[in-house]
C-alpha cells in the first residue's frame, strides 16, 4: 500500500537495541532477484539490509540501503537468482533525530515487494 501511517506501515517496538529485523515468509521456496523496500515520512529508520534463506535460519544478505529523513522514499536492490522462501529486513541502525512524533528507536517500514525480474 506504500503508506505513511499504522495500519498501512509496519513498525518494530520501541526497543533502543539494534539491530532489528523482521522476516517474511513467501509460504514456498522460490526464485527471486530483487526485493523493493520503502520507508515513510515519519520515523528515524536509516540503514536496512536485505537477506534470503532458503530455511529460514541461515540467511544470506544480497545488499542494503540507507534512507534519508523527514520523506517517503523507495529503494531496489537486485541480486544474482536465489532460491528462498525468507526474506528478512535487518534495521541497522536509525537517524539520531525525531520525526512525525515517534521516537527514533521505532523502525518503520512502508512496503516490501519480492519478485523475479527478467
Amino acid at each position: 500500500m506504500w503508506g505513511n501511517r499504522n495500519p498501512q506501515c509496519f513498525a518494530t517496538g520501541v526497543s533502543d537495541e539494534f539491530p532489528k529485523s523482521v522476516t517474511i515468509d513467501l509460504k514456498k521456496t522460490q526464485t527471486i532477484n530483487l526485493v523493493r523496500f520503502g520507508v515513510p515520512e515519519v520515523g528515524s529508520t536509516k540503514t536496512v539490509a536485505i537477506s534470503v534463506s532458503e530455511d529460514g535460519k541461515t540467511f544470506q544478505q544480497v545488499g542494503s540501503h540507507s534512507f534519508g529523513q523527514g520523506k517517503a522514499e523507495r529503494a531496489v536492490i537486485e541480486f544474482d537468482d536465489s532460491t528462498a522462501r525468507f526474506v528478512r529486513l535487518t534495521y541497522l541502525d536509525h537517524h539520531s533525530s525525531l520525526v512525525g512524533g515517534y521516537n527514533n528507536t521505532f523502525a518503520f517500514t512502508s512496503e516490501v515487494e519480492v519478485y523475479r525480474a527478467q
